[in-house]
């Protein structure tokens, strides 16, 4: 059978229409995204819920790799990436960014916040617009604050209820100074380290103890290498999620704005996540046969309060001023 030129090019015009509208289109942009957390962990939540709104707002824009559970290094090593833009988004504590911007220390100082509503009120006002504005200067953007909760205590050696309870303990604390300087105020020995190093170094008793929210606690079952936990609620510990300035300033306006509020309403969602979970999270412990102890709150509040001056020396008081206006 012959056909005509005529009928093999229409042919030919309709197999590529049904090549082309058959195949799925390629992501305009690809993205990757770090945080230290293990699947239960709180920024393993905020991550999913991340990429879930992201594509729900701009379908098929992105094409989001998500690497968890430090797999690019410790957090310090994240931010140095995100800095250099070989990782375009990280989610981390704050403790690790004071390394580009000191002031960020303050908002780590014990029992500076009142509680969760006025943390978010100034992180969400004038300290926040101070902060990204520093960070900025380091090729940086803060997108979002999200939270890694309220921490609290925990050792293998002995209860504690009052500061003079934790003296000898090798407590170990992220690399930022005023979580050294904080149980040096109470009589422990602080041991900087790494996040991804502390379940190895709890179960070989490198350290004695460690101090993070229940949540974390939970995810990172440290409760399998700890038996005491003291709910000292020392610090609201935010965590907070920063995008390469570069990758974002490259992107239209259309997934500027997609990207950073995916970052924003993932940060509340976690947060969320993190408040509705943490009395399950304390019966869980509980649960698990770790000893809990109520301790003298006001205490370690007086024991903590060198920490407000030593921190002023390094941050200025203006930041710390700024953060206690919101505590009204």
């Amino acid at each position: 059978m012959k056909f005509s030129s005529r009928t093999v090019m229409g042919i030919f015009a309709c197999m590529l229409v049904l090549v082309f509208t058959a195949a799925p289109a390629a992501a305009r942009v690809t993205m990757k995204v770090a945080h230290p957390g293990s699947p239960e962990h709180q920024f393993y939540f905020q991550g999913e819920q991340f990429m879930k709104i992201l594509e729900e707002s701009a379908p098929g824009e992105f094409k989001v790799k998500m690497y968890p559970h430090s797999q690019l290094g410790g957090e310090r090593e994240m931010v140095e990436q995100c800095s250099l833009g070989t990782v375009d988004m990280v989610i981390v504590s704050t403790g690790t960014p004071t390394h580009w911007v000191k002031e960020i220390g303050a908002v780590d100082i014990p029992y500076i916040f009142k509680n969760r509503d006025r943390a978010y009120a100034s992180f969400e006002g004038k300290v926040g617009d101070v902060l990204r504005e520093k960070m900025l200067k380091h090729g940086m953007r803060i997108l979002s604050w999200s939270e890694v909760g309220i921490r609290h205590l925990t050792n293998n050696v002995r209860p504690v209820k009052v500061p003079e309870d934790t003296k000898g303990l090798k407590i170990r604390v992220m690399e930022s100074v005023v979580y050294i300087e904080m149980l040096k105020s109470w009589g422990a020995v602080a041991t900087p380290m790494a996040f991804h190093e502390l379940y190895t170094a709890l179960q070989q008793h490198v350290v004695d103890g460690q101090e993070n929210p229940t949540r974390t606690i939970r995810s990172m079952k440290y409760y399998e290498v700890q038996k005491h936990l003291s709910l000292t609620g020392h610090v609201f510990s935010p965590g907070v999620t920063m995008v390469n300035e570069k990758f974002y300033q490259k992107l239209p306006d259309k997934l500027k704005k997609a990207l950073a509020e995916a970052a924003d309403k993932a940060a509340r969602a976690e947060r969320k996540f993190v408040a509705d979970n943490e009395e399950n999270d304390l019966e869980f412990l509980k649960s698990q046969g770790m000893i809990v102890s109520i301790p003298d709150v006001e205490k370690f509040r007086q024991a903590s309060r060198p920490v407000v001056d030593i921190m002023a020396k390094k941050v200025g008081w203006d930041i710390i001023k700024m953060i206690q206006s919101y505590q009204q």
